[in-house]
């Protein structure tokens, strides 16, 4: 059987671990308005993939902030809020 192999490799149902929706409160292991070191701690116990991240620096500012992060090989996309200030 060929099964899709484009971003990740994709397992049958039963293989796969279950994340529970939290509608407005989170995903499995993740919770909406994690900082990037929240996310890699909780992801840390099930992959061992590094989380990639895109980084932003505002004209005047000194410091880069996470705005992006992506698990490809565990098909996760992860955004976040860049507070003003």
């Amino acid at each position: 059987m060929i099964m899709f192999r484009g971003w990740w490799h994709v397992v049958p149902d039963e293989e796969r671990q279950q994340w529970l929706l939290e509608p407005f409160v989170g995903v499995g292991p993740l919770r909406f308005g994690m900082s990037p070191g929240e996310v890699a701690d909780a992801m840390s116990g099930l992959t061992a993939e590094v989380e990639r991240h895109t980084r932003r620096r505002e004209v005047d500012a000194n410091v880069y902030t996470v705005v992006e992060g992506k698990y490809p090989e565990f098909g996760l996309h992860l955004y976040y809020r860049v507070l003003p200030g």
